[in-house]
């Protein structure tokens, strides 16, 4: 059973030339042990992915600006310090891509409307987010009650009901949504070692509603 394909399922529903990052510096890049040639060339940074698409123009933006800032001397471009619910930048843009950035946030109706005027009329926002209803999750909740939650900057959590409902509330409309599998082998501790063992030999037999733990999420906006 393939255990991570988020990134390649989100590069592989990119459209249009002009492309946007939202969070780009990523969760899996910012240890103070991380090495910057090693993020650039990881298999988990999703925005390296994006930068190795043919005919895009790759834009990133991160509010971190040491982060931004490291990425621009390694030689990338196009690299802004900014709020993502205040974007203002001087381009718009056929794919926004949002990826493990939804549910850190608080204020929904800013995000999407800072994305709509950054969008081209037939443009997308392609977002990834922890599905919370996964085994994986659900066991994590009932072993650690009640911190309920394995990442503690997570402000809220989404299935295909409540990603549709905020997309309804901020008049944008899903037009794909679908589970996939986002299980990197590189997170520490016994618990996420033993789940991802025990996927790698037993996922396949059980549903992916059940196993995949990850949404990734095509919306357009209706206004």
């Amino acid at each position: 059973m393939k255990l991570t394909n988020r990134i390649e399922k989100i590069t592989s529903l990119v459209k249009g030339k002009y492309i946007l990052d939202i969070g780009c510096t990523d969760e899996y890049t910012g240890g103070d042990d991380a090495s910057w040639d090693k993020l650039i060339n990881s298999d988990y940074w999703l925005h390296g992915h994006l930068r190795k698409l043919e005919n895009k123009i790759i834009y990133g933006v991160d509010i971190l600006e040491e982060q931004i800032n490291n990425l621009k001397m390694a030689g990338l471009d196009n690299l802004y310090v900014q709020d993502i619910s205040e974007l203002s930048l001087d381009q718009k843009f056929d794919t926004i891509v949002a990826g493990e950035i939804i549910e850190h946030i608080s204020n929904f109706e800013s995000f999407f409307n800072s994305v709509r005027k950054h969008l081209n009329q037939d443009g997308v926002l392609i977002v990834s987010t922890p599905y919370i209803h996964s085994l994986a999750y659900v066991l994590y909740s009932w072993l650690r009650y009640p911190k309920t939650n394995h990442n503690p900057d997570h402000t809220v959590g989404f299935c295909p009901s409540t990603i549709e409902t905020l997309a309804k509330k901020n008049n944008f409309e899903i037009i794909k949504l679908e589970l996939v599998p986002d299980y990197p082998p590189i997170f520490p501790g016994y618990f996420w070692k033993f789940l991802y063992t025990s996927l790698r030999l037993f996922g396949s037999f059980l549903p992916k509603r059940i196993i995949f733990n990850d949404m990734v999420v095509v919306l357009k906006s209706k206004a």
